[in-house]
């Protein structure tokens, strides 16, 4: 190399010398233009999408708040005496048909010692199962309050599915019993309002369970129930997972780089994460940079 510029005339030095600054100046800009144009469309991305995010979550927390009002309104109706007639209870449970729209996998009557007294649709041996262990019938007759059950798979009816239970009070605000619930997880029932041609900024989305530590749903199907990553796998979800509402960029548990917004969704201590690949989410920016590129080369 150093022979071949010893043979060059000064001109064509100098000539030489002029394009690799000419090159580098142009790598230069097209690097600074390019990171600059990065930083504002994840600003704007970021607005954009965690504007979605929290749609979907409050969409979500409607849907909770709506299945849990629902029911207590049913509960209300059970009295201490249609709870020792199970056929009249059956009955009753069937006339109710509106709420089976909101727990496609039925209801439970649950006795005040934990032994189920009747269920509709009927699944065999549900409506005299003991439910005494059962996590949201231990919650609703610890505390007298709603409560959401840990998702799982179903003893009775094997789908991924989640149940809600409220008390059952007598007229003097005693607890007699429990009524449950049960949603599928698998319907998309909880992720009913994404459609990706109205989130052009969210490719897929999560609902998150922390203490439950599982995803309850997802767009991709195959996560449901799965596990949260371990912490440090990825530092977004370790920041969602201690509270934070917001947006940014991190390597998800799957190698894969996104932009992810998190929103919580309070009335069942979850929260949604919407995520987008950024090798999607800046394809332009990618692209623009590409051009320049070969144009310099060209020149």
């Amino acid at each position: 190399m150093r022979r071949i510029l010893a043979n060059l005339s000064l001109k064509l030095k100098v000539t030489f010398f002029t394009l690799i600054l000419f090159l580098l100046s142009i790598g230069l800009i097209t690097y600074q233009f390019s990171a600059h144009l990065r930083e504002e469309l994840e600003v704007s991305l970021s607005e954009q999408q965690l504007s979605e995010v929290s749609f979907v979550a409050e969409r979500i927390d409607n849907a909770v708040k709506l299945r849990i009002d629902s029911l207590a309104l049913i509960a209300n109706s059970i009295t201490p005496q249609l709870l020792t007639d199970s056929p009249q209870l059956s009955a009753f449970l069937a006339e109710r048909k509106a709420i089976y729209k909101l727990y496609k996998l039925g209801l439970i009557v649950i006795s005040k010692d934990g032994r189920g007294l009747a269920d509709f649709p009927h699944a065999d041996g549900r409506a005299r199962a003991d439910f005494s262990q059962r996590d949201f019938y231990r919650q609703v007759m610890t505390s007298g309050k709603p409560a959401i059950s840990k998702p799982g798979i179903g003893r009775f009816i094997k789908d991924p599915r989640l149940v809600i239970a409220v008390p059952i009070f007598n007229k003097s605000k005693q607890i007699v019993g429990v009524l449950a619930g049960i949603l599928s997880l698998s319907d998309d029932s909880l992720l009913s309002d994404f459609n990706i041609s109205t989130h052009p900024n969210t490719s897929a989305y999560l609902v998150v369970s922390p203490h439950d530590n599982l995803f309850v749903a997802a767009t991709d199907k195959s996560r449901i129930l799965q596990a949260l990553p371990s912490p440090g796998i990825n530092a977004m979800h370790d920041r969602y997972m201690r509270g934070y509402e917001g947006s940014g960029i991190a390597v998800n548990s799957r190698g894969v780089e996104e932009l992810s917004s998190a929103k919580k969704i309070p009335s069942a201590d979850w929260f949604v994460v919407g995520v987008i690949p950024t090798a999607i989410a800046f394809e332009r920016i990618t692209h623009i940079r590409n051009e320049a590129i070969l144009s310099a080369i060209f020149v």
